[in-house]
């Protein structure tokens, strides 16, 4: 699954571990409830629910990505 920006400026292709390692982050942030349309998005793509790449704002990207960086040191 690709995740990207609306204007897929920055893009980033997720495995389905790293889908799972971002939608666990996102629960524990403080954009849980605000981005709970995203976590569903990321959850399903790890159950094989969906495919379909995933649009947010740069904002959003910005954080999600964090999340992966956090994730790896």
């Amino acid at each position: 699954m690709k995740i990207a920006d609306v204007g897929e400026t920055n893009s980033l292709k997720l495995t389905i571990k790293q889908a799972l390692d971002m939608e666990l982050e996102l629960n524990l942030s403080k954009y849980a409830t605000a981005w709970y349309n995203i976590g569903d998005h990321l959850y399903n793509f790890h159950v094989g629910k969906t495919e379909d790449d995933l649009f947010v704002t740069t904002e959003q990207f910005n954080v999600l990505v964090s999340f992966l960086k956090q994730k790896q040191n």
